[in-house]
C-alpha cells in the first residue's frame, strides 16, 4: 500500500486530500434514541398477528366432528400439520379411500377450517368421471350444495353428517 501511494504525483495526492477536508459526518440519531430509551422499552422488529387458539384443528366444532367420524365403519386416516400461513395455523384433515391402485376408485377428505379457509366441505376425488358423477349425484339428491367435487356441509351437525357418511359408505365403500 505504501508503495502505491509513493508513486502518486503531488497533484493526485492533493486531489485525494481535498475529498476529506470537510471532516466526516456521523449520523448518531438512532444511537441517541437507543441510549435515551428507558430500560425495558424495546420495540419489536416484526409484528406478528396471533392465531386464535380455537382455529383449525383446535376449533371445538372440529374436535367434536373428528370424535364422531373417527368411529365410522371405515375409519379415516387423520393427517395433522401446520398451514403455510404466517403465523402457521394448526390444521387437520380426515381422509378416506384412494384413487390409486387396482382397487382405488375415489378419495374423500374433510379438512379443518380457519379464517383463511372458512368453507366447511367434503372434497371428493375420482379418476373415473362416470363414477364421480354418480357419487356427486348421491349427495345432490340429499339436498347438499355441490361445486366441482366440493360438497358443502355443516360441521356443527356432526351426528347427522356421521349418519349420512355411513350411508354413503354402505353404497360406495372406500378402498383401503
Amino acid at each position: 500500500m505504501k508503495h502505491i501511494l509513493n508513486d502518486l504525483t503531488k497533484e493526485e495526492k492533493n486531489s485525494i486530500l481535498e475529498q476529506y477536508t470537510g471532516g466526516k459526518k456521523i449520523m448518531i440519531e438512532n444511537f441517541n434514541k437507543l441510549l435515551n430509551s428507558t430500560l425495558g422499552d424495546s420495540k419489536p422488529l416484526m409484528e406478528e398477528e396471533e392465531t386464535p387458539s380455537n382455529e383449525g384443528r383446535n376449533n371445538p366444532v372440529w374436535i367434536n366432528l373428528v370424535s364422531k367420524l373417527k368411529n365410522l365403519s371405515y375409519s379415516p386416516k387423520i393427517l395433522t400439520f401446520n398451514s403455510y400461513d404466517t403465523p402457521p395455523i394448526p390444521t387437520q384433515s380426515m381422509n378416506w379411500g384412494t384413487t390409486k391402485g387396482p382397487n382405488g376408485n375415489y378419495g374423500f377428505a374433510i379438512a379443518s377450517t380457519d379464517h383463511t379457509r372458512p368453507k366447511e366441505e367434503i372434497q371428493l376425488f375420482c379418476d373415473d368421471k362416470l363414477l364421480e358423477k354418480k357419487l356427486i349425484q348421491w349427495w345432490a339428491d340429499l339436498g347438499y350444495k355441490i361445486d366441482r367435487g366440493s360438497i358443502s356441509v355443516d360441521f356443527k351437525d356432526a351426528d347427522n353428517l356421521k349418519y349420512i357418511i355411513e350411508s354413503f359408505f354402505k353404497k360406495y365403500p372406500p378402498s383401503k
